[in-house]
């Protein structure tokens, strides 16, 4: 049998391993377990659960907002078109997710109060645990019986084919017109049904477009937080993979070049841009990043030789020690097989 060579690629990016305790290091949306073991939640898609791990967590920024009702009920805002981005999903799918969720239609593990048009829903997250069989209640009294007129196009599922849920899972505004014209080829007895469907995956796209000041303010607070501590993450772990205290005794005189290298690593790693120029060149950043991942002590030192030894004047700083960074996986080889051999045989 012969065996299969191992080929590598640039191109793919590598993934460092965990040591010690680092995979404790981590931000995480808690999935509670007893989704996973629970009889009661086995015929919950996994998406599904995921989604309520998510809105779990949301309920965090809530409670430093102050969202609470007047029973003391912790809610949340979190529109459709969040969970399209956190899910990577179309809006059928968002809404078939909710409705797995919710009260209504569901399991009951949300409960979703609509707050008009234009408005995201108001969205109760319940306790996760195995639940007594009694009739569900809702957090505003009287509404129980009343009819779902919030902007998802789950609620009329019922009336809708197996293959139109099929087609229309991921659906975009491009394929709106192929959700009517299978629609429009069910008995005409479904028509008033067919019709509440269309118009409110229309009234819905105000909806995903559309939320309040202070929500929009709780977003840019957790995207804040999220990248901060991811910046401190990346820090961290090249301060410990590439043994920059060790440098910094080494190297006492360029301790502030040693951080500076340090902060550009983090800063490349960090970067939500699809592509970082060095060297004149746009390159993926994934790339980029991947080769940097792979950085150690060794590849420092070897930056730092190679910016002592330059003795032209450098106009970018920054953009000289990305590109000598980027470069160094390829050059470090040469460059040490260059000094020995100038040590054994060269002249000045």
């Amino acid at each position: 049998m012969t065996e299969k060579k191992k080929t590598t690629d640039e191109n793919v990016p590598v993934f460092p391993f965990h040591y010690g305790q680092e995979a404790d290091s981590y931000t995480f949306y808690r999935v509670p377990k007893i989704l996973f073991t629970a009889e009661v939640f086995e015929h919950l898609s996994t998406d599904a659960k995921l989604l309520y791990g998510i809105l779990k967590d949301r309920m965090q920024l809530s409670v430093r907002n102050g969202w609470i009702d007047g029973d003391g009920k912790v809610f949340i805002y979190y529109p459709r078109q969040k969970i399209m981005d956190a899910l990577t999903c179309g809006n059928k799918k968002a809404g078939q997710l909710l409705a797995e969720l919710d009260d209504r239609h569901g399991i009951g593990l949300i409960t979703r109060i609509h707050q008009g048009l234009g408005k995201p829903d108001k969205i109760y997250v319940h306790k996760c645990i195995v639940p007594d069989m009694k009739v569900r209640g809702s957090p505003h009294p009287g509404t129980e019986n009343l009819p779902d007129i919030s902007a998802d196009t789950e609620m009329t599922q019922p009336v809708v084919s197996e293959g139109h849920i099929r087609w229309c899972q991921n659906d975009t505004s491009g394929s709106v017109e192929t959700t009517r014209q299978e629609v429009s080829n069910m008995p005409r007895n479904n028509t008033k049904e067919i019709k509440t469907e269309i118009n409110e995956t229309e009234m819905s796209e105000t909806d995903l477009i559309t939320s309040f000041p202070d929500e929009d303010m709780a977003d840019e607070e957790a995207d804040a937080k999220d990248r901060i501590e991811e910046y401190y993450a990346y820090r961290d772990y090249f301060e410990r993979e590439c043994s920059l205290e060790s440098l910094r005794q080494e190297y006492p005189y360029r301790t502030d070049l040693i951080n500076e290298i340090r902060d550009l690593l983090t800063e490349i790693c960090c970067s939500r841009k699809s592509m970082i120029r060095i060297g004149g060149e746009d390159k993926p950043t994934q790339i980029v990043k991947s080769r940097f991942m792979k950085m150690d002590s060794e590849h420092i030192r070897y930056v730092l030789s190679c910016f002592t030894e330059n003795t032209t004047k450098v106009r970018n700083i920054k953009q000289y020690l990305l590109a000598t960074l980027y470069n160094a996986s390829m050059t470090i080889g040469s460059y040490y097989t260059a000094l020995v051999q100038h040590d054994m045989y060269g002249t000045d």
